[in-house]
């Protein structure tokens, strides 16, 4: 953005120049539109700054995001999600942005020949797909961006909030008013004014499509896909015998009604599903993501150790002796220790309901008799003292693990609640660039890594009511440290 307007005071100067060669007095007005705004705010209180008089009377800024632009974290994480998927598609990607780009350069080079010898062709520029993704990564968009999403899905602002700091510090031209010349400013922005009400149901982009490609020489091109697409288990299965095959696709962009509100924002899904033998259901995801919006804080990572704290701080504090999912500390314990396993991360999660006192339950809510505090009563209504509550954590055993390669597992028998019937669902962002993946009780999924590091794990709850909880822990992936049975011994001694 600084070079644009640096541009910009090299247009305004030679104007200015070519004004006086001609003996005009007619001062300047500058618009600029969108990015343009921003650029010709930029450029006029700069030439302020450095005593230049840019000699312009009115600036107009039309639909300029003077606090940055605002696009739809979802709708990022779309082109993002798409983005990554060609990528990941290596012959889909050589095709892309290889092969089809020889053969432009082949046909431009071809018709500069024939224009050589006085024929009239031409060739469009290719642009590749990865370029086509890219155009969110520019230095002016990330400049520009309020919210910026990264490859790997997470919001990365440093490059806007560096650009906001130096913009809003500039502030806004003012023109040379000590020369009797002060420059006014306006900004208009588009709209029709009808004030007419608009539909917010949530969703922003939906699209679903369940496209059968029937058998035979269909089956052959399905297999083919499977090739392209990088996934050999869909190459087999096309292959098979049984039904016609068909291809899912399910995009959903959610908008956010609060900030940081607690939802699932973005799902997206590409799979094959056919009938094997026409009796055996099988899908395939070529690609999956679903990613969710709220605040996770470095103040409640779940280790162990605080688990075990939470765990414990419940089961001190019940007022029954028998309360559902609620079992001795000790067996707390020796149940985890006890399902360990060679190569495997074993989780354990919690979800409670529990009530306690209003702050302001004294003397709102309760009364003092003689010094025995008692229920309160209005008309012959209970005044209730206490709010709902929820707690939700889920935990690693350990906080080091020697393998780029692991599995992890979430048993039944690991996952505390009295409120069972209340799950819907658990998904789990491993921190590996694949996002939100669902993790049901007691399934074993493998998790990959391309190198060592410090990985956030992040864990959504969602409950049959609609509402969202989130969680989240640490794992060091270190193939050069200490092993993972180290830290079972010791967590196990304390």
């Amino acid at each position: 953005m600084q070079r644009n307007a640096y541009v910009l005071h090299e247009v305004i100067k030679w104007v200015n120049a070519e004004k006086l060669r001609n003996g005009s007095t007619e001062q300047n007005i500058v618009l600029g539109q969108s990015m343009g705004g921003l650029i010709a705010r930029y450029a006029l209180k700069t030439m302020e700054n450095m005593g230049i008089n840019h000699d312009t009377k009115l600036y107009v800024s039309h639909d300029a995001p003077h606090l940055g632009a605002n696009t739809p974290i979802s709708a990022q994480l779309s082109a993002r999600h798409l983005r990554n998927t060609y990528v990941n598609a290596p012959i889909l990607a050589l095709f892309g942005e290889v092969i089809i780009p020889m053969f432009y350069d082949f046909a431009s080079g071809f018709s500069q020949i024939i224009n050589f010898y006085g024929g009239n062709t031409s060739v469009g520029t290719f642009v590749t797909p990865l370029q086509l993704f890219s155009i969110a990564d520019t230095a002016a968009t990330r400049q520009m961006s309020y919210n910026w999403v990264n490859h790997n899905y997470g919001i990365d602002n440093r490059i806007h909030d560096a650009w906001q700091s130096e913009l809003t510090q500039k502030g806004y031209p003012l023109g040379f008013p000590l020369q009797g010349k002060p420059i006014r400013n306006i900004a208009i922005s588009n709209g029709s004014e009808c004030g007419t009400t608009q539909i917010d149901n949530g969703t922003i982009l939906s699209y679903y499509s369940n496209s059968k490609t029937g058998t035979g020489f269909y089956n052959l091109l399905d297999a083919l896909l499977g090739v392209v697409l990088g996934n050999p288990m869909i190459t087999i299965v096309s292959l098979l015998p049984g039904e016609d095959g068909s291809w899912l696709s399910d995009f959903k962009c959610r908008s956010m009604s609060t900030l940081n509100q607690n939802k699932e924002i973005y799902y997206g899904y590409i799979g094959y599903k056919k009938k094997i033998l026409w009796l055996f259901d099988s899908t395939t995801a070529v690609t999956e993501l679903s990613d969710y919006s709220g605040s996770l804080t470095a103040t409640n990572w779940a280790t162990r150790g605080k688990y075990e704290a939470v765990y414990n701080t419940l089961l001190m504090s019940r007022v029954q002796t028998s309360i559902a999912g609620l079992v001795s500390p000790a067996l707390f314990k020796s149940n985890w220790d006890n399902l360990r396993a060679p190569n495997r991360i074993v989780l354990s999660g919690l979800y409670y309901k529990y009530s306690k006192f209003r702050s302001d339950a004294y003397p709102n809510f309760l009364v003092n008799n003689n010094g025995v505090v008692t229920d309160k009563y209005v008309n012959g209504i209970w005044q209730n003292p206490y709010t709902e509550q929820q707690a939700f954590a889920i935990a690693t055993p350990i906080l080091v693990y020697k393998s780029l390669s692991l599995q992890v597992t979430l048993p039944l028998s690991l996952w505390y609640t009295n409120q069972a019937t209340s799950l819907q669902s658990i998904a789990i962002d491993f921190g590996n660039g694949l996002g939100y993946q669902s993790m049901s009780l007691g399934q074993i999924r493998t998790i990959n890594y391309a190198n060592s590091g410090v990985f956030e794990w992040k864990y959504i709850l969602t409950l049959t009511n609609g509402q969202t909880l989130l969680g989240h822990s640490k794992l060091k992936i270190d193939i050069d440290g200490v092993t993972h049975r180290d830290f079972s011994q010791r967590f196990k001694n304390q």
